[in-house]
């Protein structure tokens, strides 16, 4: 196991299978890379699994989250859950804004895979088409139902946007609950076309989103697992929800998450966007465990930093 002077690893990959979304978020997309169709992969399905082949023997990966863009996009989804299913990956999880999922979650459970978070920033249909750009919030909706219908693991993530969707944090608490499912909410992130730029007037803190829940409900923390992005909280009447706060509550110290982009890009951490060309790397014979020390390497010791890297290209 390749291990840094933290303590840390790298047990989870992230794999961002293309750059494309059909929304147009606005904490995450600039003026490229939008798409309503399904795109032509830039790798297929077979060179992702010989890429992970290839690493895997040095990390032992626990996890694969394949993410975007906009992974229901990705044509070979289900055959590439399938063939990181037989590599002896023990989870395949997604992460997805849900519209394209009714037509998908019968081959998606089919492959093996094992949970999916849902991007759902509102229940409110014209804030939701204020963030997204788009009117698609029936269709997230049906996402939601449709994954939830066939038994998989479902949670929903919530990006907060102060003066913009911080009304709907309570409500997004209740329709979780009703559905039987955990809901996040994020903290803003300084990244690609926000980054350099004063993204403060829409950041809400942890603290600030606690705020808002506080005035409805009494909160009990629940201790956090190593590793976990996410801090959770269940109230008085038996909600659970999380918060994923890298400002506030930074978790650098024992990240475990390594990414791969759509181009076969290593990326240690996203506070540096100086990555490693994994098929270049084995084409000219690089030691690939030197690769992922390099990589391990470009952790922050505590904090993110920011980065010019964009969410839609490098995934969540």
């Amino acid at each position: 196991m390749i291990v840094d002077e933290q303590g840390r690893h790298f047990k989870s990959l992230r794999l961002s299978v293309t750059p494309y979304c059909n929304f147009a978020c606005t904490y995450c997309v600039d003026s490229e890379g939008i798409s309503n169709h399904i795109v032509e992969p830039h790798l297929q399905a077979k060179d992702f699994a010989n890429l992970i082949t290839a690493i895997n023997p040095f990390l032992g990966l626990y996890s694969i989250r394949i993410t975007g863009g906009e992974p229901t996009l990705y044509k070979p989804l289900p055959e590439l859950i399938y063939l990181l299913k037989t590599l002896g990956i023990p989870k395949i999880h997604l992460t997805t804004n849900g519209a394209l999922l009714p037509g998908l979650m019968t081959d998606l459970k089919t492959s093996g895979l094992d949970s999916i978070n849902i991007s759902i920033d509102t229940i409110e249909a014209s804030i939701f088409s204020k963030i997204s750009q788009r009117s698609a919030l029936s269709k997230t909706l049906e996402g939601i139902d449709a994954a939830i219908s066939t038994g998989i693991f479902v949670k929903l993530n919530c990006t907060v946007l102060k003066g913009i969707n911080d009304s709907q944090i309570v409500q997004l608490i209740e329709f979780a609950k009703e559905q039987n499912v955990i809901v996040r909410f994020l903290e803003l992130m300084e990244m690609g076309p926000l980054f350099e730029k004063n993204h403060l007037s829409q950041f809400m803190s942890a603290k600030e989103i606690l705020s808002k829940i506080e005035q409805k409900y009494e909160l009990f923390e629940i201790p956090r697992r190593r590793s976990a992005t996410a801090n959770y909280w269940k109230t008085n009447q038996g909600h659970q929800f999380g918060i994923i706060a890298n400002y506030s509550h930074p978790f650098c110290s024992d990240c475990n998450r390594l990414r791969l982009d759509h181009t076969g890009t290593l990326y240690g951490c996203l506070s540096n966007p100086g990555g490693t060309s994994l098929p270049k790397a084995i084409d000219n014979g690089i030691d690939l465990a030197e690769v992922l020390s390099t990589e391990l390497g470009k952790k922050q010791a505590t904090q993110f930093q920011g980065s010019p890297l964009s969410m839609m290209a490098i995934g969540g």
